[in-house]
């Protein structure tokens, strides 16, 4: 064999390794490689859509927990606020409260009813100079202004009040009269007549669309 053929011989060599290279060892890789970053893209997806479940899951979580806590503040809510007046009920458990607290009411009168604007505490009013008219619309929440007279010993008055301000129903006492009752005026130990101005609420509960219709008068 000649020199020449033996140089091309040995050029060839290298060019052939690498062909095996390549073919056994680059392309397999890269094939893997591949494969590896499919099953990456995949398991990345999977996760996102994990994670995303997750994240709803605990945003419910959430949720529940506020809904838990409110149903837990305002479960007696239909008791204290009702949707009917229950003058009636009201008055019947008034006496059981004077006879337990050896007190006589003697008077027990009523307004009409007003409706009442529910307004949220948190939501800044427009400040304006120019009176500006809104088109009225129907409250759900009413009260009902009483005036309760009872005659008793004065710390059987005040146990009278107390139980009042406990009362399973919402009332609220805007003021309390006290004066010595005038029949007992020559006695040693006179009662005295306590006279209530209070409120009782009802929360009439409507569908909105009968509150959105509530349409303004002319």
């Amino acid at each position: 064999m000649d020199r020449s053929k033996k140089i091309l011989i040995l050029s060839l060599i290298p060019v052939f390794l690498t062909i095996i290279f390549i073919v056994y060892f680059v392309v397999p890789t890269v094939t893997k490689l591949n494969d590896l970053n499919k099953e990456f893209k995949q398991e990345k997806s999977s996760y996102i859509e994990s994670k995303s479940q997750l994240d709803a899951l605990n945003n419910n979580g959430s949720l529940f927990k506020n809904i838990a806590e409110l149903k837990q503040k305002l479960g007696d809510f239909d008791v204290k606020v009702p949707a009917e007046d229950d003058l009636s009920v009201l008055l019947i458990d008034l006496e059981k409260f004077a006879v337990s607290f050896n007190v006589k009411v003697i008077g027990f009168n009523s307004k009409p009813e007003t409706e009442k604007e529910i307004i949220d505490p948190k939501k800044k009013q427009p400040k304006t100079t120019t009176p500006v008219r809104k088109k009225p619309v129907a409250s759900p929440f009413y009260s009902i202004s009483l005036e309760i007279s009872a005659v008793g010993y004065y710390k059987d008055i005040l146990n009278f009040i107390n139980t009042l301000e406990n009362y399973g129903r919402k009332i609220a006492i805007n003021s309390v009269k006290v004066e010595n009752y005038k029949e007992d005026k020559i006695s040693s130990n006179p009662r005295v007549q306590m006279t209530i101005d209070c409120d009782i609420y009802r929360f009439d509960i409507q569908s909105p669309d009968s509150i959105n219709n509530h349409e303004e008068k002319p």
